[in-house]
């Protein structure tokens, strides 16, 4: 399924608009960037991967990005699927596992500046999404200037978890993977399709 920049630039805008008041509110974790979504809407400026388990997209990452504050954010769109796990019929189809995610995803700039992530764990795939932090794409957190090209990519740390239809646990997959970058310099995106776990 191929997902137009159009719909991404929606997606990436329903999401914030509810994430923004967590991840701007003050915590540890607050963001660099300021002021983010006063005046534009967040766009996506990553071409999205699909994150993949035993044939299975369990959601989309990519990078967002306001223009109103120059900042950049990692975000996961989850799937829906379902809450316990669906056995097959007597054809021997229809069967669903339950997929729960857990980790966390953060942006990653090309300084390594070790930005902070969010957490999640998800007890099934439920349609939500997960942002990281507002990054500043000019300054790193101590005021210094970034040189061009200005690369970001979004990461997951993941880890997944599946329960069959005979209710037995798996560990799918424990790893760290990035999404496809962007370097606001020049434009440039990165071209991967799709994450295995």
């Amino acid at each position: 399924m191929h997902i137009t920049k159009k719909l991404m630039v929606g997606v990436a805008g329903l999401a914030l608009t509810a994430g923004l008041s967590v991840t701007g509110a003050g915590t540890a974790s607050a963001n660099t960037a300021q002021n983010c979504g006063a005046t534009t809407a967040p766009i996506t400026v990553s071409h999205p991967v699909s994150i993949m388990d035993n044939d299975n997209r369990l959601g989309i990452l990519y990078l967002g990005y306001f223009g109103d504050c120059k900042g950049v954010y990692a975000e996961i769109h989850w799937n829906f699927g379902p809450s316990n796990p669906v056995p097959p019929n007597p054809a021997g189809e229809g069967e669903m596992d339950v997929y729960r995610p857990a980790g966390t995803v953060y942006v990653e700039g090309e300084n390594k500046d070790g930005f902070p992530g969010t957490n999640f764990a998800k007890d099934h795939l439920d349609g939500t999404y997960t942002t990281s932090p507002i990054e500043d794409i000019h300054y790193n957190r101590w005021g210094g200037k970034y040189a061009p090209p200005l690369k970001f990519l979004p990461d997951v740390d993941l880890t997944v978890y599946r329960t069959d239809s005979d209710w037995t646990q798996h560990t799918d997959c424990s790893k760290h993977m990035w999404g496809n970058w962007h370097t606001f310099s020049d434009g440039g995106w990165g071209s991967g399709i799709y994450l295995d776990c």
